[in-house]
């Protein structure tokens, strides 16, 4: 979130993956074997819940991510294949990897009795932006020709726009963790075929200047017809009509009526085309209505409530239900089975509970966290000199004033909501970095913070109140704003990310934006400032309009290629092998043809994740040397997304000192056995934007997060010295709260067990 709140829309080798998933049910003898296919090179446990859906209809599941696929690049061996897009891959389709990937599964989708589902990228773009090259890739593959007036070909371009529309609008809808419910108007689906006639409910829409009188059964969804559409308009346009052809459409889910109508606004989820010439079934979705609610969490789509989660994951697997059936007729399962117990609120909450029962055995230090008496306060420090405010022909001394009564009224709120850890954004590094120090900046990090400081000692000593606990917050790569990184981060197409730096740089990244850093604070306010913990700040607000983080087609860049070559030369060594040439190649194209030749991806990237768990570990070793008992918090906008936060993570974190995450996931503990696996120990909190607390009902929210959630943090208390409606329009008043200062504290501090408890005694 964050700043201009442009948040990004943002292979490992596979651990034991069957210990992470539920126990299933025995699979029928004869069921369909079905290969998820990744196109970003994630790690197989990105798509546990497609997985376990997958499982629950009847198939049986095997899993490929690109850089396994691309070692062996071919689909000869499946029947059955659920090919997941990306929007990076779609970008680079010109590319030899990607055409080399459409081109295996155009040959997969020649041969007769395939089945596939194709998935389109998630994201927030307008579907006229995305939908015709969506249409020229089915036309491409071979599953229908969008171009043609067939009633078919009319109904696939509309199901198209339709599903791709933002996933935001999931969020207005149900109320995410980063979007507000606002119940916009959302267009329902509205059949292309027909003409609002007397009697019907059906609502004529012209897709491209003409209409078609060929419906779709009301009933079952399914096209009544194959023949092309006849139309004079159709003349007029120069379009020829095809052949007849033999294909089937159904919209999917066929059921409406087991879903709410909050739902039915976003369904049909899904088009199945039954070509009954070559016995060939493909079901077109959009890849959200799936993976919304996996590890790496769309914020934008995935709502807040377990209830309304569940809903849309049984849409998806309401899809895979009639996939599978429309593959395997022999086999019908006539009704769709319930959800999985996996995804139940109380698998969750027990996950939570595991989670912090072993923070208590281990970690002692961390208990007030692990009981629920945390609630952290996001705060940018700039609040509480009124930065925000014009003074534009004021008096100074009026400032002055106004200035002092704003941090002292601040400060007090913090006390009154029972905010007892304070997560201050200082940025330290766009002062103390050697790319940013000087005498002048010293001093204004002084007087930024030492005054806030000092009143929260003041007001701690005259309440009768213990001092919360401060962390520093560090966004780490601010400077890389205006002085470009010497080592920058490479993607596996060879665009190379100019701001962003390689992710492995130790010296002129981690050391000197980070632990350098550090140091120098440390010096500076070692007498006056109480460092209970810091806050690395893992979201690249300064590359928004290059990536918003490290993705799993990153790095190969030369920083990395490096290390992996010492890995090689020193396997090499050990082995008595020949001589590697792998330090002798330069460019991307190079670097990448040598893994592919030598099918060498999943060894790369294991590689570059244990790189990047050293230098965690690093980072964690060299701050408790100057602060044995820091406490280390991190935030990210999901849980770790790619192999390099899967690596930081775990070296930051071990059993005695737990990561404090904070990140936009509302399903965070489902995931703590993989999390545990990858060495990851964590307490997980929750961020509260105070612009949903609009009404004094809202506290239930509170209530909600703190069942599934070690901590609340909340985005950002240090806002209320300003007047709401002053600067509701502000880019900022996502974080304010329209209510009474009083009523927002006694909300607020719900947020603390301890708090809870004293209130119902």
């Amino acid at each position: 979130m964050k700043h201009s709140l442009s948040l990004i829309c943002l292979v490992l080798i596979g651990t034991t993956y069957s210990l992470l998933l539920p126990t299933q049910a025995p699979l029928k003898k004869n069921s369909l074997k079905l290969l998820i296919l990744d196109t970003e090179g994630k790690d197989r446990y990105y798509y546990r819940n497609t997985e376990i859906l997958a499982q629950s209809v009847g198939f049986k599941t095997v899993f490929k991510n690109f850089y396994q696929w691309l070692e062996e690049p071919s689909l000869a061996n499946y029947q059955t294949t659920i090919c997941f897009l990306g929007g990076t891959l779609l970008k680079h389709k010109e590319t030899v990897l990607v055409r080399k990937l459409f081109s295996s599964l155009k040959d997969f989708n020649k041969r007769p009795n395939t089945n596939l589902v194709l998935l389109f990228p998630a994201g927030n773009s307008k579907p006229e932006n995305i939908a015709p090259y969506l249409e020229q890739l089915c036309a491409e593959l071979g599953i229908i020709d969008c171009s043609q007036g067939t009633a078919e070909a009319l109904t696939t371009k509309a199901f198209i726009r339709f599903c791709m529309r933002p996933d935001s609008k999931v969020g207005f809808t149900y109320n995410s963790t980063l979007i507000n419910q606002t119940n916009p108007a959302i267009e329902p689906w509205i059949n292309p075929l027909t003409s609002a006639e007397p009697g019907t409910n059906q609502t004529q829409i012209s897709l491209t200047k003409f209409e078609l009188k060929i419906p779709l059964d009301a009933n079952t969804n399914r096209s009544t017809s194959h023949t092309p559409a006849t139309n004079p308009e159709l003349q007029s346009l120069d379009l020829q009509p095809l052949e007849p052809q033999l294909l089937e459409l159904q919209l999917l889910p066929s059921a409406r009526e087991h879903f709410s109508a909050r739902a039915a606004l976003f369904l049909p989820a899904g088009l199945l085309i039954h070509s009954q010439e070559n016995n060939k079934v493909t079901l077109l979705a959009k890849a959200s209505t799936f993976n919304f609610a996996d590890v790496e969490e769309n914020f934008f789509r995935c709502p807040i409530n377990v209830d309304d989660r569940n809903e849309l994951l049984h849409i998806a697997q309401h899809l895979l239900w009639g996939f599978y059936n429309a593959c395997s007729p022999a086999s019908d399962v006539k009704n769709c089975p319930t959800l999985p117990a996996y995804f139940s609120p109380v698998r969750i909450k027990a996950n939570k509970l595991r989670a912090e029962q072993e923070v208590n055995q281990h970690a002692p230090d961390y208990r007030w966290i692990a009981e629920g008496d945390c609630s952290a306060g996001w705060l940018a420090p700039d609040d509480y000199h009124l930065s925000g405010e014009k003074f534009e022909g004021v008096p100074e001394e009026t400032r002055i004033k106004l200035k002092k009564k704003a941090l002292q009224d601040g400060v007090a709120f913090l006390y009154d909501a029972d905010i007892n850890l304070l997560w201050f954004e200082i940025n330290t590094e766009n002062f103390l970095s050697k790319l940013a120090r000087t005498p002048e900046k010293e001093a204004v990090l002084r007087q930024q913070i030492q005054p806030i400081v000092d009143e929260l000692v003041e007001q701690a000593r005259t309440n009768k109140k213990p001092l919360p606990k401060i962390f520093i917050g560090t966004d780490i790569t601010s400077n890389f704003r205006r002085t470009l990184p010497e080592q920058t981060v490479v993607d596996l197409f060879g665009t190379t990310y100019t701001k962003i730096p390689s992710p492995l740089e130790r010296t002129s990244y981690w050391k000197q934006e980070l632990l350098d850093v550090f140091d120098v604070f440390c010096d500076l306010f070692a007498t006056t400032l109480p460092i209970d913990g810091i806050f690395l700040d893992f979201e690249m607000y300064h590359a928004q309009d290059q990536a918003g983080g490290y993705d799993d087609y990153m790095d190969f860049s030369d920083t990395s290629w490096h290390i992996f070559c010492t890995h090689m030369h020193n396997k090499i060594q050990t082995e008595n092998q020949p001589k590697d040439r792998c330090t002798d190649l330069v460019s991307t194209e190079e670097r990448v043809n040598y893994l592919y030749e030598n099918k060498l991806f999943t060894t790369y990237f294991k590689c570059q994740e244990h790189e990047a768990r050293a230098i965690g570990t690093l980072i964690k070793d060299h701050l408790r040397s100057r602060l044995p008992n820091l406490m280390i918090g991190a935030y990210a906008t999901t849980l770790p997304g790619s192999w390099f936060y899967r690596g930081m993570f775990a070296g930051l974190s071990d059993k005695q000192h737990p990561l404090i995450l904070a990140t936009f996931n509302m399903d965070a503990y489902s995931h703590r056995a993989w999390m545990n696996k990858q060495g990851i120990y964590y307490l997980h909190g929750v961020p509260l934007l105070l612009s949903k607390l609009a009404t004094p009902d809202d506290v239930s929210l509170v209530n909600y997060f703190t069942n599934y959630h070690s901590f609340i943090w909340f985005s950002r208390p240090s806002r209320i010295v300003y007047d709401f409606e002053k600067h509701k329009d502000d880019w900022w008043s996502v974080e304010v709260s329209k209510l009474d200062r009083d009523i927002q504290v006694n909300m607020i501090k719900k947020a603390r067990k301890t708090v809870r408890n004293d209130t119902t005694a």
